[in-house]
């Protein structure tokens, strides 16, 4: 953490009447994926982005960074009313957030089991209609589509698992597959065969119609999915 010490402390003085906090994390969800620590930083209700863009481009050190790294500008005010629409990302942040200046992420950040609970359907629905979508046209490319989707699945079973006041910590794919199969009435099975193909990193070794059965087992499994979750009482 010491190489962000120059930008801090440039930020600090540059905007020392309206930042609120500087927070470390290496949450990719809101931004591009980096090696190294991206910054979030917040204002109070001071902030105005045009001011705040025009002293960054000033500043040869800050603007390098910026330029390189995805790091995320809010008002403590955005922060709070963003917390029903955005549990996840908040939550992906916090796991990993180190306050380098400033008051603590998570005195800024209430999220409810009902807003995740309701960000977590949001995302098994679009995931279940995206593959609907995409199926008819991308019949050739099934490898690469099964891999969009249960990427960004997986994210979404460590949060039903934390919803239903299971640990994740530290879990891998497999485990949190386990988990869920144990607090849901999903059949794993379809869900660990995808996962065991997909980390082969090849589709060239199997026909089509094999990927095809995948696709309709794993839709199947995610339709069960959200079901469960609608009738999720929190």
């Amino acid at each position: 953490m010491d190489n962000l010490n120059p930008l801090v402390e440039k930020l600090k003085i540059l905007f020392a009447d309206s930042l609120v906090s500087i927070v470390a994390h290496n949450s990719a969800l809101l931004g591009r994926t980096q090696k190294d620590m991206n910054l979030l930083l917040v204002f109070n209700n001071n902030f105005n982005y045009t001011l705040v863009e025009a002293t960054i481009k000033k500043d040869s050190l800050l603007r390098r960074y910026f330029q390189t790294h995805a790091v995320l500008l809010f008002t403590a005010e955005e922060i709070s009313n963003s917390c029903d629409i955005f549990p996840i990302e908040f939550f992906e942040i916090l796991e990993t957030a180190e306050t380098l200046f400033g008051e603590n992420l998570d005195k800024l950040i209430q999220i409810s089991d009902a807003n995740l609970r309701l960000q977590v359907e949001s995302n098994i629905r679009r995931n279940i209609i995206l593959l609907r979508k995409d199926y008819p046209h991308r019949q050739n490319h099934l490898y690469a589509l099964l891999s969009e989707s249960f990427n960004n699945q997986l994210i979404t079973i460590k949060y039903i698992l934390k919803l239903k006041k299971e640990e994740t910590k530290d879990l891998k794919a497999a485990d949190l597959i386990s988990k869920l199969s144990k607090v849901s009435k999903i059949n794993p099975e379809a869900f660990n065969t995808l996962l065991l193909e997909l980390e082969k990193g090849r589709m060239a070794n199997k026909r089509r119609n094999f990927w095809q059965k995948l696709f309709h087992n794993y839709h199947e499994q995610l339709t069960i999915l959200v079901q469960d979750i609608d009738s999720l009482l929190v």
